[in-house]
């Protein structure tokens, strides 16, 4: 399961990257996409270390069954999971001047009726 969110989240991050990466080209003068984009890099980066060490931690844990190597492998997968989250949290840069609005539109739309 854990490969999965892994997969998912290393695409997730390149396509990301390199979609602001082209936005940045076409507007090098934006302070809140530079900073985004350099935040989005660095997390990624410390993500995929992470990861790589967890890996390097899991199989010397499953080989060895050294002391306390699996506590390394579980503290990387925190790491990993809170970089991730920080990777997501950088949306503040990108949406920070931009509102958004949870309207009820039912009785502006009367065919928009709850069924009995």
């Amino acid at each position: 399961m854990f490969i999965s969110f892994m997969v998912f989240s290393i695409a997730h991050m390149l396509i990301t990257l390199y979609l602001f990466r082209h936005l940045r080209d076409s507007d090098p003068e934006d302070v809140d996409l530079r900073r985004s984009l350099t935040w989005k890099h660095r997390l990624a980066v410390f993500n995929w270390t992470i990861f790589v060490m967890s890996l390097y931690f899991f199989f010397r844990h499953n080989k060895h069954c050294e002391p306390g190597v699996y506590t390394l492998f579980a503290l990387c997968e925190y790491l990993v999971v809170l970089s991730n989250i920080f990777f997501h949290g950088t949306a503040y840069f990108d949406f920070k001047d931009y509102v958004f609005l949870a309207k009820n539109t039912r009785d502006e739309f009367p065919s928009f009726k709850r069924p009995a």
